[in-house]
């Protein structure tokens, strides 16, 4: 057996291997039966009816032989097999796992259900059986599990009824599934479409191999070329985003459906394999920064898997049509349109060799066939060959529709686009019945079609590249900004905001000049030298949102307004706030300003440091307009953070507004990201709230900050 070294939470080092799991020599199934209606009768059954070449031992005390094969009666009879796959009522899952363990076998797969994701008795039984097998480094796949399908070793290792439709067809789409009835069903709509997989594995709860595990088998597999996953939650996200950028820099796409983006989705999650969903949107951040592609929902998942599959990741943000309807042609423009997608330009090159073909004044993208006769269908090959070498184009999409001689058309520009060397392609089939023989032409030459518009904009909407993605690197980190000497002890345990700013200025970060004073008079002295108009807010540790109860003054015009200032924002803390102190006031210049920008940054439990930039001000939860990013960020890309905002035209010289200096607003991003990312250990949060655009020079300059750090431990 293989063996490794030790794993976090083992005593002694694995017996076997995840690449051993999912190909193993040897097989026991536990619960074995020759009858059909039970999971262990149909295990075995599908074991040996697919051709698995490796050794099957069934388990069965009353049976000296189940499907053709020579049974042991007990698990001490087994020896140290690769994997046993138990098919055991739950409350007999311990003393197995125990048997197994002791009987040298390599990894339990675990279909049966009433562990952790049942509550606080399930979670204890998992512990057991956990420590049991940890003890012996033995593996553990599931419980509540759906068990491995590898059509390459042709392995069927499920009591799922789809490996009864035909033979295991081997692909090079890896799936990883935490759902058990999900995967099973997304193999079996694959197989319908000719989608094939080099291996599926459903982990159930993961309460020891997850996620990760099979996420880095199917980076080293030579034989997956995608990798698709749906996920409820995740064990280790740290180390998910390292395998994220390993299979980015090996350049295998990763897909990922995710359940948990609303509270309830998050609340059938934890019920279904009591894991915990996280912050959906600090996960789409993480995605994007690591090269991972959300999908919504898994059937767009295999769609788009299955044109990664094909042809590799699309090169070009332009999209060329092909279309023998104009009104076809209309809807996929306006449809690609809605979701940012663009038509691809065709250069002077490509539009000649278009205009061998068509009509000169319609020799473009997009191109309408109009009622071509068979003698002109091999002017398609043209059409073809003049997108796949205009460079702006990154993927040709094709719209069937009923017309004259369709099937010929389906079969020139397929056997055209079929060709090695080719731009990736998508078919729109819109007729029904009538293009069944369409579809099959397509189907033999291994072309991705779909028979719905919705479909087809959702697969290219993913596939396509987006003219505002963030560049995907590792921001370097400018040698003229080091870590501040002493930042990490600049803030207490409950800073307060003049704490804040003095670490925010550590930083580089521009901030209205101010001061903090302790009485009236003070502030009085502080709003002489800093010249009024002052700005009078108060600062306390009890208080965070200081507008609420009116614990800002605005446009403090002379001493008397700013002492009457004073003396309202500490009636207004002593009568709103139980048990506020006034530890004093920051006494501001008052800056005139042209917009309200907010800068903030997390230490997300899950995910790590991000860094958020959107329009702020009092309105900020109320219309919120946020981009999230992982932190750190470069300056190149909180540039495209800001240009992705739907009021960026505001910083950008809407209508005649000033420009903002947007440079050195992506500038103050880039150094919080730093911020943030150098004290992940200490802060929880922190947000300049306004950071304001000056009005006169565009310049930004913070305003108000807070911040809050994490507990112990």
């Amino acid at each position: 057996m293989d063996n490794a070294s030790v794993s976090p939470g083992f005593t002694r080092p694995p017996r076997l291997s995840v690449a051993r799991i999912v190909a193993p020599g040897s097989i026991a199934v536990v619960g074995a039966s020759d009858d059909l209606k039970k999971f262990g009768g149909r295990i075995i059954h599908y074991v040996t009816r697919n051709g698995y070449r490796g050794t099957v031992i069934p388990v069965n005390p009353r049976r000296a032989e189940v499907a053709g094969l020579p049974a042991v009666p007990s698990i001490a009879h087994l020896g140290p097999v690769d994997v046993a796959i138990l098919a055991l009522p739950v409350d007999m899952i311990e003393q197995a796992i125990g048997e197994c363990a002791a009987a040298g076998v390599g990894a339990c797969v675990i279909v049966s259900a009433g562990f952790a994701e049942l509550g606080d008795e399930g979670v204890a039984r998992q512990d057991r059986i956990v420590r049991i097998a940890r003890e012996a480094g033995m593996r553990l796949v599931g419980p509540n599990c759906m068990g491995i399908i590898n059509p390459h070793h042709r392995m069927a290792l499920t009591s799922s009824l789809v490996v009864e439709q035909g033979e295991l067809l081997p692909g090079n789409i890896g799936l990883i599934s935490q759902s058990g009835a999900l995967m099973v069903s997304m193999y079996d709509r694959a197989c319908r479409e000719q989608i094939r997989f080099s291996a599926c594995v459903s982990l159930g709860n993961q309460c020891d191999l997850e996620i990760c595990d099979f996420f880095e088998y199917m980076i080293d597999d030579p034989l997956t070329r995608v990798i698709t996953m749906y996920v409820e939650g995740f064990v280790d996200t740290g180390r998910f985003a390292e395998l994220a950028r390993r299979a980015q820099r090996a350049g295998k796409p990763v897909l990922l459906t995710k359940t948990g983006r609303t509270a309830a989705g998050a609340e059938a999650a934890r019920s279904h394999t009591a894991s915990l969903a996280g912050n959906y949107r600090a996960l789409e951040a993480l995605c994007e920064a690591t090269g991972v592609t959300i999908v919504d929902d898994p059937d767009g998942m295999l769609q788009l898997a299955a044109i990664l599959a094909r042809f590799g990741r699309c090169a070009a943000e332009g999209v060329g049509i092909v279309s023998p309807s104009g009104g076809a042609i209309g809807i996929g423009v306006d449809r690609l349109s809605d979701v940012g997608i663009r038509l691809g330009r065709l250069d002077a090159a490509s539009q000649q060799l278009l205009g061998t073909v068509m009509n000169p004044s319609h020799a473009f993208n997009p191109v309408d066939l109009g009622n071509r006769t068979t003698e002109e269908m091999s002017q398609l090959r043209t059409i073809v060959q003049a997108y796949n070498q205009a460079p702006d184009i990154g993927v040709i999409f094709v719209i069937l529709t009923t017309s004259p001689h369709f099937e010929q058309v389906t079969l020139a520009l397929g056997q055209a686009m079929a060709q090695a060397g080719g731009k990736p392609v998508l078919f729109l089939v819109t007729p029904g019945g009538v293009a069944d023989n369409c579809r099959t032409l397509l189907q033999d030459l291994g072309l991705p079609y779909v028979d719905r518009m919705d479909d087809a904009i959702r697969i290219l909407r993913h596939y396509v590249p987006k003219a505002d993605a963030l560049p995907a690197r590792d921001a370097p980190r400018p040698a003229s900004w080091p870590m501040p000497e002493g930042a990490g002890r600049m803030l207490g345990a409950r800073p307060g905001e003049p704490e804040v700013k003095a670490l925010l200025r550590a930083y580089g970060i521009p901030l209205a000049q101010e001061r903090f004073c302790r009485t009236a008079e003070q502030a009085v002295e502080a709003a002489r030298a800093i010249g009024f108009p002052v700005v009078l807010k108060a600062v306390s540790a009890q208080l965070v949102h200081k507008s609420d109860i009116g614990a800002v003054k605005l446009r403090l015009a002379d001493d008397a307004a700013v002492r009457r200032a004073w003396a309202e924002i500490e009636q207004a803390l002593s009568s709103q706030v139980d048990g506020a102190v006034l530890d004093g006031c920051l006494v501001a210049e008052m800056v005139t300003a042209q917009s309200e920008l907010l800068v903030g940054a997390i230490n997300d439990a899950q995910f790590g440091p991000m860094i958020m930039v959107g329009f702020g001000g009092v309105t900020v939860e109320l219309v919120p307009d946020t981009q999230l990013a992982v932190a750190p960020v470069d300056t190149e890309q909180a540039m495209a953070l800001l240009r992705r905002l739907k009021q960026w035209p505001l910083l950008d010289g809407y209508r005649g507004m000033p420009k903002a200096d947007v440079a050195a607003v992506a500038e103050v991003v880039s150094r919080v990201s730093w911020l943030i990312a150098d004290l992940r250990d200490q802060v929880a949060e922190l947000d300049i709230n306004p950071l304001l655009i000056r009005a006169g020079d565009g310049k930004p300059i913070g305003v108000d900050a807070r911040a809050a750090m994490l507990g112990p431990g």
